[in-house]
């Protein structure tokens, strides 16, 4: 379906650089081809290491968790748990001491990365050998029979930006971890605790807006489990949805996106 209207996107990934400065990855957009509105997006946290930050899995993982000792510190309870992540304390430490010195560290919104820190929370690896390797295998693992889902709060922001807070999704998944719950129900409360954020979020969007079709984009989006399933709840909210089926969902996509941008302000200048 060709588009040339303003709809609510919803836009999942690992690495956008952003107008702010950051690095987005997962960002509700009030777009047309000619404009868009950051609507809202996940909570930022710090990312350590430049390019090793979508490799190594530790790395989103202390900055997902320097967000959360804002609040509280670390339960002990977790140590083992990072232990097996990142074995060497000194390498563990030096991500932290990246973080608090702002060295080689970037604001982001990354849903990709947060796929990274909840597949190896759960043990299924320490780092990505290939593109998105860890969140492939998070998806594999989900229980299709599990509708429970985490808490994921939307609040506004100083900026009247919708923001979606990691932070109790976080502590639930280490927390059932400890507690030796499966891993396959971990990442089935995962994904469908993103499936709901993203329908709460299109809904405020719809409310501010009026507008109805959403449009899904992003590497993420690969992810079956996550996609079928809102792509149902969507529907079952009355939205007309749209994603892409004879083009990439993935960074494939940017140049046809980048032409039709291109094409339609042209024409407008014309």
């Amino acid at each position: 379906k060709q588009i040339d209207e303003t709809v609510i996107g919803l836009v999942a990934d690992g690495t956008g650089y952003g107008p702010d400065g950051a690095i987005w990855g997962c960002e509700c957009l009030i777009a047309s081809l000619y404009e868009f509105l950051r609507f809202g997006h996940l909570r930022y946290y710090p990312l350590p290491g430049g390019d090793l930050a979508a490799r190594e899995a530790m790395r989103p993982l202390t900055g997902l968790l320097d967000v959360y000792a804002e609040k509280e510190p670390l339960p002990r309870t977790w140590e083992p748990i990072l232990a097996a992540i990142e074995p060497d304390a000194r390498r563990r430490q030096v991500c932290v001491e990246q973080i608090k010195k702002a060295v080689n560290t970037a604001q982001t919104s990354s849903l990709g990365r947060l796929f990274d820190a909840v597949a190896a929370v759960v043990g299924l690896g320490r780092a990505n050998h290939f593109e998105a390797e860890l969140p492939m295998a998070l998806e594999a693992i989900a229980d299709p029979m599990c509708t429970e889902a985490y808490p994921v709060p939307i609040e506004p922001d100083f900026q009247e930006q919708r923001i979606m807070d990691f932070v109790p999704l976080i502590e639930a998944v280490l927390t059932d971890r400890t507690r030796g719950v499966a891993p396959g129900t971990i990442a089935a409360r995962f994904h469908n605790a993103l499936v709901e954020a993203f329908v709460t979020m299109a809904l405020e969007a719809r409310a501010a807006s009026e507008l109805k079709t959403v449009v899904l984009s992003g590497g993420v989006f690969c992810n079956r489990f996550l996609a079928g399933r809102l792509i149902e709840r969507l529907k079952s909210r009355r939205f007309t949805v749209l994603w892409p089926t004879q083009m990439p969902v993935n960074d494939g996509g940017i140049a046809l996106g980048q032409a039709a941008i291109a094409a339609a302000r042209l024409s407008q200048e014309t």
